[in-house]
């Protein structure tokens, strides 16, 4: 059962993202065009992450109560419908639709870690790195083929304001991953840990102070939070800088996150995972940094060409640089924690990331309008990233 139960969700959660993947390029783009502030850009971008923060652990706890079959069914469904939302709310040209499209799709969206407890339940303790490791293909391959999909739907659907076409695909193709749900994917055995130990585990910050925990954890979450800071600030602000600067259409616009996802899809599984084997993780996240600080200094730059053409290899070295700090930085605090609150730590890292998430949209977004080349989004993330480097080479010595 697990393997076909495994392939079933790892199809489920592929098409579900394949909708993501098609409407986040638009999203920045769309609010401007509306008119929006940029602090209220920020807050829809950030809305989405900021409901994940909230509704991960309560679909967490709900799914060992009653299953993970119905949580996962649930947010596939809400999915489909909140996409339409943001296909309506594309057709009527509203701020507000939008807004309620994003926050209803980061509720929908928080049952990922529903089908990280799925893999769980039906894998060895032994093989549950590699299948987990599906998730992140499926978020990859998503974030790749979704923005190929928008760019082929863009003239779906030409009345209204913005294009409709992206909505409505990525509403079906969340449907469709309903329907194989429904039909396909069994319940697993339910996890042995209650939803109170869960919760205790998960949101215990007290533990960075116990003696079962190197200090240099405590810099690790820093690093974390930062470097999803840096990231956040580049992906949120890129599809206002290829148009306000570069001026590209929305197909363009769509090639360029497709080489995003591709990047990040082949980095993480083809480059970063094998390294990471026979590279130390302190020389890996100082890799990391470098790139990140190179790549952003580039797109930063990229400004006084025109060419969004000098945007690819900046992005790339961007992209590629990131995709090596989480896993390094998740690995360190692991190994440097005890086997007791190893769970917990992991817990903390991924809350400090997901503060990042909805802070960083905003920040990025306020940034973007401080002066005409709209680069300083980019120009601060290699900053941060320089602190980062700078505290990773202290990392070895606590």
């Amino acid at each position: 059962m697990s393997r076909r139960a495994l392939v079933v969700l790892f199809l489920t959660v592929f098409i579900d993202l394949l909708g993501f993947g098609i409407v986040i390029p638009l999203l920045p783009v769309y609010a401007d065009q509306l008119q929006a502030s940029d602090l209220a850009i920020g807050l829809l971008l950030a809305s989405f992450s900021f409901m994940q923060f909230l509704f991960a652990p309560v679909w967490g706890r709900l799914s060992d109560r009653i299953g993970r079959r119905p949580i996962l069914l649930m947010g596939l469904a809400s999915s489909c419908i909140f996409y339409g939302v943001f296909a309506l709310a594309s057709h009527e040209a509203s701020l507000t639709l939008m807004f309620l499209a994003r926050i209803g799709g980061g509720v929908a969206g928080a049952t990922i870690p529903t089908a990280q407890a799925y893999i769980a339940d039906v894998t060895e303790p032994e093989a549950r790195a590699g299948r987990m490791a599906l998730l992140g293909m499926a978020f990859g391959l998503g974030f790749t083929f979704g923005p190929l999909v928008g760019a082929g739907t863009v003239g779906w659907v030409r009345s209204g304001h913005l294009p409709v076409g992206p909505g409505l695909a990525a509403s079906l193709l969340s449907g469709f991953a309903f329907l194989i749900g429904l039909a396909w994917l069994p319940e697993p055995p339910q996890r042995r840990q209650t939803a109170a130990t869960v919760a205790r585990e998960r949101f215990a910050w007290s533990v960075l102070w116990s003696s079962q925990v190197a200090r240099s954890v405590r810099w690790l979450v820093l690093c974390s939070f930062l470097v999803t800071l840096a990231f956040a600030n580049f992906e949120t602000t890129l599809s206002r800088y290829v148009k306000d600067v570069f001026g590209v259409g929305y197909r363009e616009l769509f090639l360029l996150f497709a080489a995003v996802g591709f990047t990040l899809a082949v980095a993480q599984g083809v480059i970063v995972r094998p390294l990471v084997r026979r590279i130390h993780e302190l020389p890996m996240i100082a890799i990391g940094c470098v790139l990140l600080i190179v790549g952003l200094t580039g797109l930063a730059a990229a400004a006084s060409t025109g060419k969004w053409l000098y945007l690819i290899v900046p992005t790339v070295l961007t992209v590629t640089g990131y995709a090596a700090l989480p896993p390094s930085l998740q690995a360190l605090m692991s190994r440097r924690s005890s086997e007791q609150v190893q769970g917990t730590v992991l817990g903390i890292g991924q809350s400090a990331s997901a503060m990042a998430r909805i802070l960083g949209p905003v920040v990025g977004n306020l940034l973007y309008a401080v002066n005409p080349a709209h680069n300083l989004p980019y120009t601060s993330g290699a900053v941060i990233a320089a602190v980062v480097l700078l505290l990773s080479t202290t990392l070895g010595r606590s």
